[in-house]
């Protein structure tokens, strides 16, 4: 029953050789001319290499995130608790409250950039404030959290980007 489909396979393997030596050498021809991906790359160099950094610094932000993720699940297992009771007790609750005084001070530096009075904000530069004390300790704990870890970050940064430049007809010295 297999022999028939021997040689029909033969056959057609005959054929789709042909065929992909026949493929067009580029991405168009104009004229008998082709224009191949590498002359669409080098004229897209800079727009190409600033969507790469892009791209690789939204890989390397979301790496970092995860990382950070399975530093604090890890250490929240060994304790015993959920991710977000470790957060609460080794950063949250550790922050300082914000004083009238803090608000004051902070309103008076920043009084250029800041539209309103400072009955009107007050709440806003309250939260803000407490805000940026969480972070300091977030980031703080985490950095504790990464001297214990072995981490191993695989994730290349782009290739920096080569202009051809010709110099021909240029004044040298």
């Amino acid at each position: 029953i297999l022999q028939p489909a021997i040689p029909l396979i033969v056959v057609l393997l005959g054929f789709a050789a042909p065929l992909a030596s026949q493929a067009p050498p580029g991405l168009a021809e104009v004229d008998g001319a082709a224009i191949t991906s590498e002359d669409v790359d080098r004229a897209l160099g800079p727009q190409l290499a600033e969507i790469e950094q892009q791209t690789y610094q939204l890989r390397s932000q979301k790496l970092e995130s995860l990382i950070n993720e399975k530093l604090v699940a890890a250490e929240a297992a060994k304790r015993g608790i959920s991710s977000g009771e470790l957060i609460e007790q080794e950063v949250t609750s550790k922050a300082a409250a914000v004083t009238d005084e803090d608000i004051e001070v902070f309103y008076q530096e920043n009084k250029a950039g800041i539209r309103g009075e400072l009955p009107e904000v007050h709440d806003q530069i309250r939260r803000y404030l407490q805000n940026q004390r969480i972070a300091e300790l977030r980031d703080a704990f985490m950095k504790a959290l990464r001297t214990k870890a072995k981490i191993m970050v695989h994730l290349k940064p782009p290739a920096v980007f080569r202009a051809e430049m010709s110099i021909a007809g240029a004044p040298f010295k």
